[in-house]
């Protein structure tokens, strides 16, 4: 009975009965007070009225509005029902399949797009850069429904000396407000730095193949992400003022990185996404142009935000 009732979480009925069952003995005049009395008292309490459907009239004075009454006989019960009526959600209604995220692998419709923009701090590894210093970088990522379950993904990261660039396809399923997806993405990087006095010219780039699995699940409200994702370095080139400088990682795992992301509407077209990633990385991506001199795994935290366009 509990669970067959929990259906009908939408709408709720609150019923306030009156009844007239100890009048026996009480005069037809008593009864029509207490029940004006009774009716006074629901209305000082709040009660709401939408069922009224006529006046009641008494020593000459009209009284309006008044509740809705059944009166089957003078000495039978009287009900007076106030009803109120709160909408819900139920906890098994389907979740909005017309909003899309970029991180949450909810299906999409072909040809349905999200296009976001945001930015990036990353925590550079004290073996690379000497010290712990917040490296901020750009972010920019398209997500395009191309077929039934599958979407084209692409990302480009950029702290001007450092940039990543990757696409691929991506497979989405979802099994009510559960939702994962996989994919398979090639990258390009390329870093550069001249300073002088500090640096020569100095510039690295590296192709690499992304491999991702995401799961979400999606709230009446938000959505929340996880993804993981394992870098494999193809080929990697360092050079300092045009001369080959050394051969860096290749046919290699280079990094593993764990995302969390929370996403959700803002303001009244633009939808949020905020958001951290941990990565256990050989050669963090943003710091390629300080040319590793530590092989080593080394922690790279990251936090971020980005806001959806409409297209």
């Amino acid at each position: 009975m509990r669970s067959s009732l929990s259906q009908f979480a939408p709408l709720m009925v609150v019923g306030v009965l009156t009844l007239g069952m100890n009048t026996m003995g009480r005069s037809q005049p008593r009864l029509q007070t207490d029940l004006r009395h009774g009716i006074d008292s629901l209305h000082l309490k709040g009660m709401p009225h939408q069922m009224l459907d006529e006046v009641v009239k008494r020593d000459g004075q009209q009284r309006h509005p008044s509740t809705l009454r059944k009166d089957v006989s003078p000495q039978s019960q009287y009900y007076v029902i106030d009803t109120a009526v709160v909408l819900g959600t139920p906890a098994n209604a389907s979740p909005d399949a017309t909003v899309y995220y970029f991180y949450e692998p909810f299906p999409m419709e072909p040809g349905e797009d999200v296009f976001q923009v945001g930015a990036s701090f990353s925590l550079v590894p004290y073996a690379d850069a000497e010290q712990e210093i917040p490296l901020p970088g750009v972010d920019v990522q398209y997500k395009r429904g191309i077929f039934d379950n599958v979407a084209l993904v692409g990302s480009l990261s950029s702290s001007y000396f450092s940039n990543l660039l990757h696409a691929g396809l991506q497979w989405n399923a979802k099994a009510h407000r559960f939702s994962f997806g996989a994919a398979n993405h090639i990258g390009f990087a390329y870093g550069f730095i001249k300073r002088e006095s500090l640096f020569d010219d100095v510039e690295a780039y590296a192709w690499i193949d992304m491999m991702i699995l995401r799961l979400g699940y999606r709230f009446d409200e938000f959505s929340v992400s996880c993804s993981f994702f394992v870098t494999y370095m193809i080929k990697s080139m360092s050079y300092v003022n045009d001369i080959e400088a050394s051969v860096g990682p290749k046919n290699t795992i280079n990094d593993y990185y764990c995302t969390l992301v929370v996403e959700q509407p803002f303001l009244r077209t633009l939808h949020l996404s905020i958001g951290m990633s941990l990565g256990y990385t050989r050669t963090p991506w943003q710091t390629w142009m300080l040319y590793d001199t530590v092989d080593e795994w080394l922690f790279s935290p990251e936090f971020f935000f980005a806001f959806q366009i409409p297209l």
